[in-house]
């Protein structure tokens, strides 16, 4: 599967300083698979009145620097200490109470009257993220908006925005007061991966009624 969106890319940042993170604190940010490049820590968010949210998991990183030490002997030489901390930061999309800027890029794909009507008359509360997903607890779709998605060798741009769309809205059919199904499973279980597959057919299904074709 290639996510055929971005949001928010580039070097992580702290949100405080705005200054770029250096050497395995990049790699370490970076594999976390987080939407956006906003680091800061616990209290960083708090100075810019926002809340972590509860539940959320913190990224560790490394802030190394050496202190010189005055030697105490009158004519030797200095004691150079190196110093290093762990910190934990949470990243702007794991955060309440900060609103996320991003430069909107130019996306090349329309938005479909016929598509757009179907999706509307479902009554779906669809908001924009910086990830593609449904959340059972206040029962709405998070997607990037269709500006951000892109081509592949497969499919244009908005083959890909509704497509991922229309598996997200798949997945919001089995909530408790719809089609209750098991949508509290945990990642990596067998019961998580049959619901992909049904998110996935139907994706396809809709897709083929609604003239979407779009390949993985």
């Amino acid at each position: 599967w290639t996510k055929p969106w971005l949001v928010n890319s580039g070097m992580p940042i702290n949100v405080v300083s705005r200054n770029e993170y250096h050497g395995i604190n990049i790699m370490m940010l970076a594999m976390s698979q987080m939407p956006t490049n906003e680091w800061g820590t616990y209290k960083q968010w708090k100075e810019k009145d926002a809340q972590v949210m509860k539940g959320e998991k913190g990224t560790h990183i490394i802030f190394y620097k050496s202190l010189t030490k005055e030697s105490a002997i009158e004519g030797g030489k200095d004691i150079v200490i190196p110093m290093m901390r762990n910190y934990t930061v949470f990243n702007s999309s794991q955060v309440e109470g900060y609103e996320i800027e991003t430069p909107k890029p130019k996306g090349l794909g329309e938005k479909m009257d016929d598509v757009e009507e179907f999706i509307g008359n479902s009554g779906a509360n669809i908001i924009d993220g910086a990830m593609a997903y449904y959340s059972p607890s206040d029962d709405k779709i998070r997607i990037p908006d269709v500006e951000y998605f892109f081509g592949t060798s497969t499919s244009s741009e908005i083959e890909c925005y509704y497509s991922t769309l229309l598996h997200e809205l798949t997945h919001w059919t089995g909530a408790s007061h719809r089609l209750d199904r098991d949508l509290k499973n945990k990642n990596g279980s067998k019961d998580y991966a049959k619901e992909e597959l049904v998110a996935e057919l139907g994706a396809t299904f809709l897709g083929t009624q609604l003239g979407i074709h779009n390949e993985p």
